[in-house]
């Protein structure tokens, strides 16, 4: 591990870790929000307002299958800090190898669901039927992507741990502007539509998980991943999850509520269109209380 990219949370003066730790938080939150908009203008602008709207039909059913396992990447995120605060090698690399493993099978498993269910599930949420069909074609082909997005976001989460959150910025920022670019190539050259978006994020998130994957390989100490030791340790998932079970309620509640409001049909076409131009931004107190969280996660391994 390249310790210039680490930052000590536990010495020193605590203000100036906890910011120079959630800048580049915030940044990754708000050049998410960008590339994001970035979909939606491309989406909007060349192909039409169906297709803009099928894309957003999408946003709440994808966030419901998925956060299930982004929420053991949190429990992962706070098993892996406190082993490494109480200097437990052992543990923490079975950790990094648990969660690794976690996410590859776990994306595996959502392009099935998302594949298989995709149709029914939208129909099961009131999606127009003017934007069904390419609400289905955007999901199925986002989801082939999934095991990307997992092994992205659940090595971003062990790299945060350790204090690094320049590196995951910088593999965001490049698979965005990969993102933005196949997405003007596919849609406006190839005419491709909503296929096109979703193919090009589905060649993103491929191209994050590489660079973390890639990160994480050539790493030193406890995040050092092997190829010899990547299995699943029983009791680090167990208690990923039973972290994600009493840490993560009120993203669950959102998203469900989200879901049921959409199910009850108090979203129509035009309200999705109107919903994706107006994003919840959370980029700024997300940053900070995910910086907290690992101080604390920290501490409470050096105290054990």
């Amino acid at each position: 591990m390249n310790k210039s990219y680490e930052i000590d949370m536990c010495h020193g003066p605590l203000l100036k870790q906890i910011i120079i730790f959630s800048v580049p938080l915030m940044l990754s939150g708000i050049l998410q929000l960008l590339f994001n908009a970035a979909d939606i203008i491309v989406v909007g602008r060349f192909t039409g307002s169906d297709a803009l709207a099928a894309v957003g039909s999408t946003s709440s059913l994808i966030n419901l299958l998925v956060n299930l396992f982004i929420g053991i990447s949190v429990g992962a995120n706070v098993l892996f800090g406190r082993f490494c605060g109480a200097h437990d090698d052992k543990n923490a690399s079975e950790t990094v190898h648990t969660a690794i493993c976690t996410a590859i099978y776990g994306g595996i498993i959502m392009i099935f669901v998302g594949n298989i269910f995709a149709r029914p599930l939208l129909e099961l949420m009131g999606t127009p039927q003017n934007v069904i069909d390419l609400s289905t074609i955007y999901m199925r082909i986002y989801f082939i992507g999934m095991p990307g997005f997992m092994v992205y976001n659940f090595g971003a989460a062990l790299l945060r741990t350790v204090g690094d959150t320049k590196r995951p910025l910088y593999y965001l920022t490049f698979a965005g502007i990969i993102n933005v670019i196949f997405n003007l190539i596919f849609v406006i050259v190839f005419h491709l539509g909503v296929a096109g978006v979703a193919i090009s994020t589905m060649m993103s998130e491929c191209i994050s998980a590489v660079l973390v994957l890639r990160c994480l390989i050539h790493a030193d100490g406890v995040l050092k991943l092997s190829k010899d030791q990547l299995r699943f340790h029983k009791d680090k998932l167990i208690n990923c999850i039973e972290i994600l079970i009493f840490k993560d309620e009120t993203m669950r509640e959102n998203t469900i509520q989200d879901i049921i409001n959409r199910m009850k049909g108090t979203l129509n076409s035009q309200r999705y269109r109107n919903n994706l131009n107006s994003p919840k931004v959370n980029w700024l107190e997300i940053p900070i209380e995910e910086t907290i969280d690992i101080v604390l996660d920290y501490i409470s391994g050096l105290e054990k």
